[in-house]
């Protein structure tokens, strides 16, 4: 979940480790960091041979976008993505990241709130072995969605949802999606998708019904 091309840092009240340093264990205000990215938590597992991590009790994850050349050079501001949860399941080989307990994730603008989210890394290439940076994620139960606009606020409730972060992509379905825009008002339909980067919105309505928009006065 960190960046391998750096050592990892970490320190915590009390430390054990076995198997060869294969299993370690960090309880006690625990933290793990590498470079910009950081993993907090009362207490943080790491199986090395599983290359699985877990961490529970106020779980804080911060993972920042690579946004550098390959000499190194910074192209744009760095974008973060921080998860705030119970509890973090991390696999490595699936590059997923499960967070469960109540869960919010912020990014840029925009910040989700669910019982669980997923959260996606982007997969290590040769070219991209470091790489940390959310992919995807998908959040499931009691879904709460908003997003501070140029103009405004969005906010979006479901029972899931899935962001895209190539496209900026949001999508809504399950239960009853509605999107309350403060500037264009209030749509509703089976399913809800928006693309944050050109405020652009497409709706889908139940069988035989149509989609549900109500419009503000200007």
């Amino acid at each position: 979940m960190l960046d391998d091309k750096q050592p990892m840092q970490a320190k915590a009240d009390r430390m054990r480790t076995r198997e060869s340093n294969t299993k370690v264990h960090y309880d006690g205000h625990a933290v793990m960091w590498q470079g910009a990215n950081r993993i907090a938590a009362d207490v943080i597992d790491i199986d090395r041979d599983a290359q699985s991590l877990r961490a529970s009790g106020n779980v804080v994850s911060e993972l920042v976008d690579n946004t550098a050349n390959g000499d190194g050079a910074g192209t744009a501001a760095p974008v973060f993505t921080i998860v705030r949860a119970p509890e973090l399941n991390y696999r490595d080989d699936l590059r997923l990241a499960v967070y469960t307990g109540g869960v919010t994730l912020t990014r840029e603008k925009m910040t989700v709130a669910a019982k669980e989210i997923k959260a996606y890394l982007n997969p290590k290439d040769d070219t991209n072995k470091g790489q940390s940076s959310l992919n995807k994620a998908f959040a499931d139960s009691g879904v709460q969605i908003a997003e501070a606009t140029s103009d405004g606020t969005r906010t979006g409730t479901s029972e899931h949802c899935e962001y895209y972060t190539k496209d900026e992509k949001v999508v809504l379905n399950g239960g009853a999606p509605k999107m309350v825009d403060s500037r264009k008002g209030v749509t509703k339909g089976r399913e809800l998708i928006y693309y944050s980067g050109d405020d652009h919105l497409i709706v889908e309505g139940e069988n035989k019904q149509l989609a549900y928009t109500q419009m503000k006065k200007r």
